[in-house]
């Protein structure tokens, strides 16, 4: 489990507990470039510090529900992701490779659902860290 001294854990929806979207996107980004994935960890990890210290955190607010996002950026690909934060966790739920200057609806969509469905099932991974 990754739990710094800060008591948070970085967990990933889950569809079935077993498997994530998130991960997955994560193994491939890992696959295609080792700097990306180490950024990727770097980030999240001053995310942590960020809520922590009650720093500000750019939100994405669609309708009622809010999402946090980050994004992780090297010399060829911006990455974001979406999560919320719950219980000293923080839960992303969606990742992707941004393509355009806004962010396409479909990507908030997915998030969305995935949200959805992890309110009604509350099922996650945690992320281990190496």
């Amino acid at each position: 489990m990754w739990e710094d001294v800060l008591g948070f854990k970085v967990l990933f929806f889950s569809q079935d507990g077993k498997t994530s979207p998130v991960l997955d996107y994560l193994l491939k980004m890992t696959i295609s470039s080792k700097e990306m994935s180490l950024k990727i960890h770097t980030s999240l990890e001053k995310l942590q510090v960020k809520i922590y210290e009650g720093q500000d955190i750019k939100h994405i607010k669609i309708g009622k529900v809010g999402f946090y996002e980050f994004k992780v950026q090297n010399s060829t690909n911006i990455v974001r992701f979406f999560f919320i934060i719950e219980n000293k966790s923080i839960v992303i739920f969606h990742g992707f490779t941004k393509k355009s200057q806004k962010i396409e609806n479909k990507e908030i969509r997915k998030g969305l659902l995935n949200l959805q469905e992890y309110k009604i099932n509350n099922l996650s991974i945690e992320y281990f860290k190496k």
